[in-house]
């Protein structure tokens, strides 16, 4: 971490900034500073730990039916537990979506509203972790056929008469 120190003589102020993710933890021991008369400090026995995270989620999905009849399940896992995630989070085409899971894997049940092509996108900043960062896209929309129409059966003519 790179620590900044301000102010003086009497009160300082100290800015920690941290060069990666993980626990920063501050300490100041006895005869870090001096006064006038020579005086070091007291050991500062307070010290305190504080987590920094400022990496974003990232999210897999799993594998998507090429062409489907009706619902279908897709599995969104983050890279870390993750609060926030509705239904209203995704961009919808021509389905219905509803969420269940969590807080690191959900399952996301996909419905069709109709015959043709459908799709799901999830965008950045839909869900967040406990540090609240948004999580990252989805590289690309899940595209989807679909055909929820039974085939039709029809008989050309109906024959007069048949030998066995």
């Amino acid at each position: 971490a790179t620590v900044t120190l301000t102010g003086g003589p009497e009160y300082f102020f100290l800015t920690v900034t941290p060069n990666g993710n993980g626990d920063v933890s501050v300490n100041l021991p006895a005869d870090s500073a001096t006064d006038a008369a020579g005086n070091g400090n007291e050991a500062f026995t307070g010290s305190f730990t504080v987590s920094f995270d400022d990496e974003a989620p990232t999210v897999s999905v799993s594998d998507a039916p090429c062409s489907g009849n009706g619902p279908f399940d897709l599995t969104f896992s983050f890279s870390e537990d993750v609060t926030g995630l509705t239904a209203e989070d995704f961009n919808v085409t021509n389905a219905t979506v509803t969420v269940s899971g969590g807080p690191q894997d959900y399952t996301v049940t996909v419905t069709p509203d109709g015959n043709g092509d459908g799709s799901v996108d999830f965008p950045a900043d839909s869900a967040t972790d406990a540090a609240g960062n948004g999580n990252e896209a989805f590289a690309a929309a899940i595209s989807v056929e679909f055909d929820t129409t039974a085939p039709a059966v029809s008989v050309s003519e109906e024959p007069g008469s048949v030998n066995s």
